[in-house]
């Protein structure tokens, strides 16, 4: 219920915790991204968050498999609090993925953050 609530913040269909992550992982029907460490409401530790990518069709499906390198590198970017490179980041996989809603997220909260 927890992460339920963190799907609509961040905009997507479903988000999962690494401990659902863990379970499934493996499982060659399921493709997740690691979005990054959520404090969740009701608890004081954060927990890894992944984003399940499986739900999109294939063709935009290859759209996330292009810029999943370069998502990774953003979010260790932004978790480093080296925002500006992370916001360039994020704009390049924009303009590569025009279905990446995560991203998207990313990109406004730097711009409210004066990153640009």
């Amino acid at each position: 219920s927890r992460i339920e609530n963190l799907t609509k913040s961040f905009h997507t269909t479903i988000l999962v915790s690494g401990e659902v992550y863990e379970q499934v992982a493996d499982a060659p029907e399921y493709k997740f991204r690691f979005i990054g460490n959520v404090v969740v409401k009701g608890k004081s530790k954060a927990c890894k968050v992944y984003e399940v990518l499986s739900v999109y069709p294939d063709d935009v499906l290859s759209f996330f498999d292009s810029t999943e390198e370069l998502f990774q590198k953003a979010i260790k970017l932004y978790n480093k609090k080296r925002y500006a490179e992370a916001f360039d980041a994020f704009k390049e996989i924009q303009a590569a993925n025009p279905h990446d809603q995560m991203t998207e997220n990313f990109i406004e909260e730097l711009s409210e953050k004066k990153v640009e």
